[in-house]
């Protein structure tokens, strides 16, 4: 959005709200969990999704492919992510993260895997969640839209997606959780509730604030935004305001790719 011949978020700290009330809970949320002892961050992402080559077929939308029908419905073939990894790596550096503790990738990105940790009661510990993945949408049903962890290994009944009907039943202690996915920030509006889907889920799981985007985001160009983004928040800056920092550092940037809106538009901040 531009305002005279500068973005808006050039001359604004920009954040958005589910409603009015939900702003209110979410305050109260940040004063109690600033009583708990949790560790600075959970990071789960660049899962493996494909063994193999993929069809050649082109990529749209969520970034899924749509592969060979194994019954009724077709299945949806993710490619891999490498900017995942590298997103992964440079926020492991900044926060100290450990494998296995604080740090879940590959084929241990799982749906497995965080469902573990909320049985444990793990989610619980971390100031800041991030999951750098795929995202799923389903315009029709938000509560089908996800995350999409790994596709290999899977057990029973399980597909690999974290649902916003099953998330919002987790337990977060979380300030904020940062899901780098294509079209999580997406949902059915409802007055005075504000964006269904994942936005109103993580909330209803227990987390504070969000950060989601509302169109596909690339792969290579969001490591670097995100770990700039985190790098503000660990120096002190509130989230709405590292966001729209972060975002005037790409508008200004020497890399012409960065400075598209395509880049680092699509972020967006749900809380206070």
């Amino acid at each position: 959005m531009r305002s005279g011949e500068a973005f808006l978020v050039e001359k604004h700290d920009i954040s958005s709200i589910q409603s009015i009330s939900l702003m209110s809970f979410s305050r109260d949320r940040l004063k109690r969990y600033e009583q708990s002892k949790r560790s600075p961050m959970l990071a789960v992402g660049d899962p493996v999704y494909s063994v193999g080559p993929l069809p050649e077929k082109p990529s749209a939308g969520i970034d899924a492919l749509r592969g060979a029908s194994d019954g009724p419905a077709e299945r949806l073939i993710w490619p891999n992510l490498p900017g995942a990894a590298k997103e992964l790596s440079g926020l492991a550096t900044l926060f100290e993260l450990k494998v296995g503790d604080s740090l879940f990738s590959g084929a241990d990105a799982s749906e497995a895997t965080v469902r573990r940790l909320q049985d444990e009661g793990r989610l619980q510990r971390y100031r800041y969640v991030v999951f750098s993945t795929h995202g799923y949408l389903d315009q029709k049903n938000p509560d089908l839209s996800g995350i999409v962890l790994s596709q290999t290994n899977l057990g029973q009944f399980k597909d690999g997606y974290l649902r916003a009907s099953e998330l919002s039943a987790f337990d977060f202690r979380s300030d904020l959780v940062f899901i780098s996915a294509c079209e999580t920030g997406v949902g059915k509006w409802v007055s005075g509730e504000g964006i269904l889907g994942l936005p109103f889920a993580l909330y209803a799981g227990g987390n504070a604030s969000t950060i989601l985007t509302l169109w596909p985001v690339l792969d290579g160009s969001t490591a670097e935004f995100v770990e700039r983004f985190f790098r503000k928040l660990k120096d002190g800056k509130l989230p709405g305001v590292a966001l729209s920092e972060t975002k005037r550092e790409f508008v200004v940037d020497d890399d012409k790719t960065r400075r598209q809106p395509a880049v680092w538009a699509p972020f967006v901040y749900y809380g206070d």
